[in-house]
């Protein structure tokens, strides 16, 4: 009878062990040289195995001594030859040694700090279940790593946030039995942490509609595991029993960090235009108040104007610690040599720091590095900078006397004005400025080298008309009507774009470009009142290209102006009313096809102009070229009155 109870007592202890996960942690290697001690490596190793055990639910997870994992091996140099002459070393060593996962630290260098790389694995499968890499300066930060980042990673394997362990095989096999209907009874549970956003899990599982706090998730009647996980904070591990629909349940989360404040002070109020730079454990950080895991901390804050301040602070889990930098400040101090010269010759003035009056010049002493330096009554800035630890010499040069006479003499008639004196004094101030702006304004603009403008001519004809004698050489034959009477009206206009280019202050270049539009009507009469009446319509583009001088660069004056015209004729016709034995009827004629191709002219104008834009003138266009093909139709003298306006 005794010894079948040892039986099953030790069937059951085999029993149990069977359904625990084996991890095999093997020893920390070293990748570079100079090499760690052997002792400092089995202590990196010691640690993660501590921290798998503290960090594993010992029910689903047992964790492999190291002289378990080498008594599988010959030698214990016979595991790490195997994993140098196999690929994907760390699984099949696993595989080897029958763990379910593996797991492994190397060090390694990088800019001058050692690193430490862990990974972990499951064996059968040869998935990465996670892994992280971080650097310090020596091996007490390397073990800090470890205290930080492997609980997160050993978190990650199946199982460990109370996940049911499920036994292998095929056991417990029932038949089909009558259908018999079963009502689960549910509730709607609203669900919050605090703080919010954390991960949650019912009894092992995590569900899609309540994935992270707060929220409201449907669960079943009794009792419900609830886990939360948010980062800095200690996993929350609770049963709530749910009775009634619409449960409020209110988790509260334990944080895993203590929190550093850092409060900023400024001796004299020196520097305090700029932010204190602070580094915990090398790294910049921005905020005066962090979040940190439990853990001893370096800490450095460093101005351009005071000496850097050092210290470390050991953190708890909950520990509010704050650092008052009033106590501890220094500002950096610098050495000045200062003297001073007044109309040319050395003087002696009162020398203020920060407002406090330390002297006359010449002057020798130690000055804060940000200090404000100001000298004499005037209050003038020292334009000086100082340097940590050096002395620097400065000769301020102070303004001449008359003008600091000037000056308070100003602020005393100021002071004693009454304020209607100063609203007409600000007034008359305010109407100069204006007026001085617009005079800025007014040369600025005159002085530009390329200036564009619109120009319109508009005038008359001078001399003989052009339809009279174009009707005379086409048309008084075809119609037989005589000379006996002719009167005629002429006129014209152009528009265009026009851009002056300067070539000195006086003398201008000036070329346009011109749509130009010339009308004329005439009458030819008989002695029995027969006549015909002829209106001619000519359209040209024209070019001229002028050399104009200004009496004035800047201001309003008069200009004149000479130069050389090209034209380009496009369209030329005449309409015609008859009135003779016929009877009365029109005629419309088309001229292009008897008009040159160019016409060639002299320009002469002159004018005046104002300010900036306008421009008045006369301009008179005399006619080189004959119109017709044949030289038979003559070309008129023009005279126009010109505008200008300049848009740029």
């Amino acid at each position: 009878m005794h010894r079948m109870m040892l039986f099953l007592v030790f069937f059951l202890a085999f029993n149990a062990y069977g359904q625990q996960k084996l991890i095999a942690i093997i020893n920390t290697v070293d990748d570079d040289e100079p090499p760690i001690k052997d002792s400092d490596l089995n202590h990196l190793t010691d640690r993660l195995r501590a921290i798998a055990n503290k960090t594993l639910p010992q029910r689903n997870y047992a964790v492999m001594t190291q002289q378990s994992i080498l008594s599988l091996f010959a030698t214990p140099g016979d595991m790490m030859s195997k994993c140098n002459e196999l690929e994907g070393c760390l699984v099949k060593i696993g595989r080897e040694i029958a763990a379910d996962y593996i797991c492994q630290g190397r060090i390694g260098r990088f800019d001058g700090n050692l690193t430490i790389k862990v990974e972990l694995y499951e064996s059968i499968s040869g998935n990465l279940v996670s892994s992280f890499a971080e650097g310090s300066k020596n091996i007490s930060g390397l073990l800090s790593i470890l205290d930080e980042k492997a609980p997160d990673m050993f978190r990650r394997m199946l199982g460990v946030f109370g996940s049911p362990s499920i036994v292998r095989g095929i056991s417990d096999l029932e038949r089909a039995v009558d259908y018999l209907l079963d009502f689960e009874k549910h509730y709607l549970v609203n669900l919050t942490t605090d703080p919010a956003g954390a991960s949650l899990s019912f009894n092992g599982l995590p569900s899609s509609s309540c994935a992270q706090s707060p929220c409201k998730v449907e669960l079943p009647d009794g009792k419900v595991r609830i886990i939360a996980a948010l980062e800095q904070y200690e996993i929350a591990d609770t049963t709530v029993s749910l009775v009634r629909n619409n449960q409020s349940v209110s988790i509260k989360l334990k944080p895993n960090f203590g929190v550093l404040e850092i409060k900023p002070a400024y001796s004299d109020g020196l520097g305090r235009n700029e932010q204190w730079n602070l580094t915990i454990n090398d790294k910049t950080v921005s905020s005066m108040e962090n979040r940190l895991l439990p853990n001893k901390y370096k800490v450095k804050l460093s101005h351009r104007c005071y000496d850097d301040i050092n210290f470390e602070v050991g953190i708890n889990k909950g520990s509010y610690e704050v650092f008052d930098m009033s106590k501890y400040i220094k500002p950096k101090i610098g050495g000045l040599v200062l003297s001073t010269e007044r109309d040319g010759e050395p003087s002696s003035e009162p020398v203020f720091v920060n407002g406090k009056n330390v002297g006359e010049t010449p002057f020798s002493g130690s000055v804060a590095l940000c200090a404000d330096v100001e000298l004499g009554r005037e209050r003038v800035s020292a334009k000086v900078r100082l340097k940590h630890n050096e002395t620097v010499r400065h000769t301020q040069k102070m303004p001449d006397s008359r003008e600091w006479l000037a000056k308070k003499e100003e602020e005393r008639r100021r002071a004693q004005e009454t304020e209607a004196e100063r609203r007409r004094r600000e007034a008359e101030e305010y109407r100069a400025r204006q007026i001085q702006e617009m005079l800025e304004d007014v040369e600025r603009k005159a002085k530009r080298p390329i200036r564009l403008g619109l120009r319109l001519t508009a005038g008359g004809t001078f001399g003989v008309g052009l339809s009279s004698e174009w009707f005379d050489a086409a048309y008084i034959k075809d119609y037989d009507i005589g000379k006996s009477g002719q009167g005629g009206l002429g006129g014209f206009f152009a528009l265009g774009l026009t851009l002056n280019i300067r070539i000195t202050e006086k003398w201008v270049i000036a070329t346009e470009s011109n749509y130009n539009y010339f009308g004329h009507f005439d009458v030819y009469k008989k002695e029995d009142d027969n006549y015909i009446a002829a209106t001619v319509s000519n359209h040209t583009m024209s070019i001229p290209v002028l050399l104009r001088f200004r009496s004035h660069e800047l201001y309003a004056g008069y200009y004149f102006e000479a130069g050389y015209q090209w034209g380009f004729p496009f369209s030329s016709n005449v309409e015609l009313e008859v009135d003779n034995s016929n009877g009365k009827f029109t005629d419309n004629r088309d001229f292009s096809e008897f008009r040159t191709k160019r016409d060639e002219a002299l320009v002469f104008g002159l004018g005046m102009f104002g300010p900036i834009s306008h421009s008045f003138g006369l301009r008179f266009i005399y006619h080189l070229t004959k119109l017709d093909k044949d030289g038979v139709v003559k070309s008129p003298t023009l005279i126009g009155i010109t505008y200008a306006y300049n848009i740029f």
